[in-house]
């Protein structure tokens, strides 16, 4: 159940939009008290349930086009720490997943670590990344004997039921004076979101509790004594993607396009011949406005 806001608890709001699952109807409300747009449901859900579906489904695409992607847009936020840390800087990716960006991190010199409550992905990423893991749930207090000098959160935020507690007590623990703290969420007031509605990709309600716009985030920074010190809205492989999906889905189109594409939905792949182009081209428009499908802000502790 989630009836209160995961920032600051308050149970005041209003309600913004209503998304029908075709199992549920929830709502998404912006908070009354600190403006944050989250996903209410007054029902018992089982979290363990919500990732098994085949959208969360692991796959071994290592050598897809798809994964090439996530590669070179991985390899530039690496490139840039690379510039601000020596070889041999600590980094932990908390909410590792299948270990793709921590393996990178690793070559390009990086001491790693990575925490991932879902058993099957930390197994994928030591199985075939020979990554170190920690597969535990994680509350407060040090995960190493060392601190690290960047620490990461890709894509985590908006399950957190309680992701402010979360983030505070990883940096306070964890994360060196003058480290780097990365987080990127998906970006509400995205273009791509305000074509699509309540049929937006990045919703993915009800695994999404929270819904963050690039001024909410700003806020949610300094709400933890955090320093922003670079902004992108730009991603190749969620940003590019997901514009795709709302420009199908203004010709009708349903369905789970990450599913439709693991499964290699030959429809799905001819319909996105022509639109790609578009959607690249309008992408990268929105993301110099600062309206693209991601929010990934680099931040100091102050």
């Amino acid at each position: 159940m989630n009836i209160a806001c995961p920032i600051c608890d308050s149970i005041e709001s209003t309600q913004d939009f209503i998304v029908n699952t075709g199992e549920q109807t929830y709502t998404v409300e912006i908070c009354s008290k600190c403006s944050h747009h989250y996903t209410q449901f007054a029902f018992a859900v089982d979290p363990q349930l919500l990732y098994n579906d085949e959208v969360y489904q692991v796959i071994d695409n290592r050598d897809s086009v798809y994964s090439r992607i996530m590669d070179y847009e991985y390899g530039n936020v690496l490139k840039y720490l690379g510039s601000l840390y020596p070889d041999g800087s600590r980094l932990l990716d908390f909410g590792s997943g299948k270990g793709i960006f921590l393996n990178l991190a690793k070559k390009a010199g990086f001491k790693t670590l990575g925490v991932e409550t879902a058993v099957v992905r930390a197994e994928f990423a030591r199985e075939k990344y020979a990554l170190n893991i920690l597969n535990t749930m994680y509350e407060s207090g040090p995960l190493d004997k060392d601190r690290f000098e960047v620490i990461t959160l890709f894509h985590v935020l908006e399950h957190l039921p309680k992701p402010k507690e979360l983030v505070q007590n990883l940096i306070g623990d964890n994360l060196k004076p003058q480290g780097m703290l990365i987080l990127e969420v998906p970006n509400l007031s995205a273009w791509q979101s305000r074509i699509a509605g309540n049929s937006w990709m990045h919703l993915d309600i009800p695994r999404h509790l929270s819904h963050f716009t690039r001024k909410r985030m700003a806020e949610f920074c300094s709400e933890l004594d955090l320093q922003i010190v670079r902004t992108e809205t730009f991603s190749w492989h969620l940003g590019v993607l997901g514009m795709c999906h709302s420009i199908l889905n203004l010709f009708g189109y349903k369905g789970k396009i990450i599913k439709d594409l693991k499964h290699y939905n030959k429809k799905v792949m001819l319909a996105l011949i022509p639109v790609l182009p578009f959607a690249l081209v309008a992408e990268v428009l929105a993301s110099i406005l600062g309206c693209g499908g991601v929010i990934r802000v680099y931040c100091r502790r102050v």
